[in-house]
């Protein structure tokens, strides 16, 4: 008999270590010249998890064995005074990919929107990454041409505070 899926919200004390394993091996697969601690990775996590409560983050398993994640927020405004769920990660682990766990994640995210009331998902994809362009796609996204995505990080993130 085939181990059961299951996917739930993430508990900071009970799925750290877990969600540590697969952020870690996310974060190897990604760039593969890092090699995170998964302990370390786990206590952000849950720190994280904790301290910040617009993160929202589902944990699926292959019975007791950790296969994906996908992490999400709220962000307010949307549209007016509407608001949307923003897909920050998505990722299955290299050892349940293929098995149709990335699509049960998907609908996962898209059934918690719902449920807060919110008619609105985005997320973002690299370009070059065909495969999940059409994983998305399979689910009648379609791509934002007309948004330019910007990103302030390190010391250019600093160099904002300072003065001219």
């Amino acid at each position: 008999m085939p181990d059961t899926l299951t996917i739930s919200t993430a508990d900071p004390d009970r799925d750290a270590a877990d969600l540590g394993l697969l952020f870690a091996e996310m974060e190897r697969h990604y760039f593969p010249d890092r090699t995170p601690d998964p302990d370390d990775t786990a206590r952000k996590v849950g720190d994280r998890l904790k301290a910040l409560p617009g993160c929202r983050v589902l944990i699926a398993r292959v019975g007791a064995a950790p296969a994906g994640f996908a992490a999400s927020t709220v962000l307010f405004p949307s549209d007016g005074p509407g608001s949307l769920l923003y897909l920050k990660d998505i990722y299955i682990a290299a050892a349940h990919r293929s098995a149709g766990l990335g699509a049960r994640l998907m609908k996962a995210v898209a059934q918690e929107a719902i449920d807060l009331g919110i008619d609105r998902l985005e997320w973002a994809t690299g370009g070059d990454n065909t495969d999940a362009i059409r994983f998305y796609e399979s689910f009648g996204a379609k791509p934002m041409h007309h948004i330019v995505k910007f990103r302030l990080e390190g010391d250019d993130l600093r160099r904002v505070l300072r003065d001219d």
